[in-house]
């Protein structure tokens, strides 16, 4: 088990076979063996969203999404899978309802 460091400055898990690859908002990239719902339990599931059963994504970093693309800020495109779909509308809908 690897422990996860500057999850804080992440924005994307990506899982790529058994490794997991993140990236930084600096644009830097860590590789690491492990298993994406590993990272899940080590991060803050209230600031990292499970889009795609190969991303992890800050939700800071989300610009808007449609149909099954997200969209981050930094203008990097991730599918979103219809199993995590209904979940992710939920929560951007509750994001914004919550900034009002």
């Amino acid at each position: 088990s690897t422990p996860i460091k500057s999850s804080a400055a992440s924005d994307v898990y990506k899982r790529q076979g058994r490794k997991i690859r993140m990236f930084t908002e600096n644009e830097e990239e860590v590789e690491f063996y492990g298993q994406i719902d590993e990272v899940k339990r080590q991060v803050s599931e209230d600031k990292f969203w499970h889009i795609h059963k190969s991303y992890l994504v800050n939700k800071n970093y989300i610009a808007f999404f449609q149909a099954s693309q997200m969209y981050l800020t930094n203008g990097v495109e991730l599918p979103i899978s219809r199993s995590y779909k209904e979940e992710i509308q939920k929560r951007l809908l509750d994001e914004r309802v919550g900034k009002r």
